[in-house]
């Protein structure tokens, strides 16, 4: 009988262990690649309990760390920003007058109409912020969104953080201090976006 080993079960049963670690299931069996006559049942049930905690020791796929591209602006030129953050604006605008007619156009309510619609609209998220050996360390929660639908843009003295789905992301984060938008990396780990901003440098005294 082989301890356990996944190399040394492989002899006794070879087709089992192929389909097991590449894969194949249904309904959560392992697929053989041919049946498993008794005598090597045993084997079989060792190889199960090893494809099994080969398994579980796989990332999920939301475990998997992705690098968020970003969008380096070295001026301080944001038209863009600002033209999605007003057509945000609009869409919070528009449905809060839609709640408002639904209800009957009674006034007195209208804070209570936008909130609801921002709360329907945006994806609501507060930053953390460290500083440490000249660079800034921020720590967003992205939970719900879509990596690929993530964008980042690094300008000179702010991060603007997207993300598109049924609740939109739209941050802007204000910096202590100037940074160097070309060294500014980003990553989602656990539904956290983790951005690294490097403190620009003072030029050189002349």
């Amino acid at each position: 009988m082989p301890n356990g080993n996944l190399s040394e079960i492989c002899y006794v049963v070879p087709e089992v262990y192929t389909a097991a670690v590449a894969g194949v299931a249904r309904r959560g069996q392992v697929v053989l690649a041919r049946p498993v006559v008794p005598e090597q049942t045993t084997g079989f049930r060792a190889v199960e309990r090893m494809v099994a905690k080969h398994m579980l020791a796989q990332p999920s796929k939301e475990n998997i760390v992705t690098r968020i591209p970003v969008e380096k602006v070295h001026g301080s030129d944001a038209s863009r920003i600002a033209e999605e953050t007003q057509a945000l604006t609009d869409q919070i605008r528009q449905l809060a007058f839609h709640l408002f007619e639904s209800r009957g156009s009674s006034d007195g309510r209208d804070l209570d109409d936008w909130l609801t619609a921002e709360r329907q609209l945006v994806l609501k998220a507060e930053p953390e912020m460290m500083e440490r050996n000249g660079r800034f360390e921020i720590h967003l929660p992205v939970a719900g969104c879509n990596p690929e639908d993530i964008r980042v843009t690094a300008l000179p003295a702010s991060l603007v953080i997207q993300s598109k789905g049924d609740k939109k992301l739209l941050k802007t984060i204000d910096l202590p201090d100037r940074i160097d938008v070309d060294k500014t990396v980003a990553r989602v780990d656990r539904g956290v976006i983790y951005v690294t901003a490097v403190r620009q440098q003072a030029p050189a005294p002349v």
